[in-house]
């Protein structure tokens, strides 16, 4: 099942298998909760071709006009209620971020598939240039989905691109209420600037050996910061690198890579431990864009990939593959797969 945002619906479509020139549902069938109405076999094109299935409109309340365009925002999916379906949140931020990320969400707005709105949060708000720092989890594991976010203060005065006004909240996913909230001390330290400022996610990891992940980590420019269910602040972690196409992943990956039942961070640059220790650190390539934690050469453990000049690590910082700058200039986005079926020893 594929998700594309297209204008104010979300378009859900099923991938199509050829069966005899006739298309056939195959593995939407497995989500029953999709097929609220009939689908008429069409003729396939090619092989592979998605048809929409269906769309569901943003909910009128939850859109807002600027400059004559209307908008929802950047958009989140889970179950929110705890019935076993998917619904959607919609999410806007502050315009006072460096190019218009979305580092300050200021409105959040839940609905289900049959659009019906949840509940909604605050106002206004601009369309995030970046997906920000909004997160869907069942992090104190209630089974029902909570929304973990950065909130803008509007009556706080801050430097432009600063985090002096902005707090974390982990909020309801039935009803938006706030559950908890803080605004950690270290914010008052940290401005975004630079190449490495306009990507801030929030990910979920397991970095204490729990039963089910109950922490969560983010990227802020130089700083990665770790946080647990509670919003205590784990662990801090900052470097220098600061150049364009010189810095470390835009977006980090988290995984356990030392066989500990605790996460690990991979930055590309760095690989930090589940307590937020430096397990190694070194400028590997430029453009390291993205990262990944996966299993490679040996399925009992994992190891770091980073996309800049194509390497593999091990959790020591021992290089397993170097594709090199010539094969990989300007690595970016990087997936890990199982794609050669004759290797059944590794990916």
């Amino acid at each position: 099942m594929h998700v594309y945002w297209i204008f104010n619906c979300l378009a859900i479509l099923a991938l199509l298998l050829e069966n005899e020139g006739k298309v056939v549902l195959s593995e939407i069938k497995t989500h029953k909760s999709l097929l609220t109405k009939e689908v008429c076999a069409q003729p396939v094109i090619k092989k592979g071709d998605p048809l929409l299935f269906s769309k569901i409109d943003v909910p009128s309340e939850l859109l807002t006009t600027n400059d004559s365009l209307t908008f929802g925002g950047d958009i989140r999916m889970g179950d929110l209620t705890g019935d076993g379906q998917v619904d959607f949140l919609v999410y806007r931020s502050e315009d006072n971020a460096h190019d218009g990320g979305g580092i300050k969400p200021c409105f959040w707005g839940a609905f289900t598939q049959d659009g019906e709105i949840l509940w909604q949060r605050g106002t206004g708000g601009e369309q995030p240039s970046r997906p920000g720092p909004v997160a869907i989890f069942d992090i104190d594991q209630d089974e029902v989905s909570e929304i973990i976010t950065f909130a803008h203060q509007s009556g706080v005065d801050a430097p432009h691109g600063s985090l002096q006004d902005v707090e974390i909240l982990i909020m309801d996913g039935q009803t938006g209420e706030v559950e908890r909230q803080v605004k950690p001390e270290i914010f008052q330290d940290i401005q975004g600037k630079g190449a490495n400022w306009v990507h801030q996610r929030i990910l979920i990891a397991n970095l204490r050996g729990q039963d089910t992940p109950r922490d969560f980590v983010i990227k802020l420019g130089t700083y990665v910061l770790a946080f647990d269910d509670q919003l205590n602040l784990l662990w801090s972690y900052q470097h220098d690198w600061r150049e364009y196409s010189r810095v470390p992943a835009y977006i980090p990956s988290v995984g356990d890579i030392d066989n500990d039942s605790k996460d690990e961070v991979n930055g590309g640059y760095y690989l930090l431990d589940d307590d937020g220790g430096i397990l190694w650190e070194e400028m590997l390539g430029r453009h390291m864009d993205a990262v990944a934690i996966d299993y490679w050469d040996d399925l009992t453990k994992k190891r770091a990939f980073a996309s800049g000049f194509g390497h593999v690590l091990d959790e020591k910082g021992n290089i397993i593959l170097k594709l090199g700058e010539e094969v990989v200039p300007h690595g970016q986005e990087l997936r890990v797969g199982h794609f050669d079926s004759t290797n059944d020893d590794s990916l």
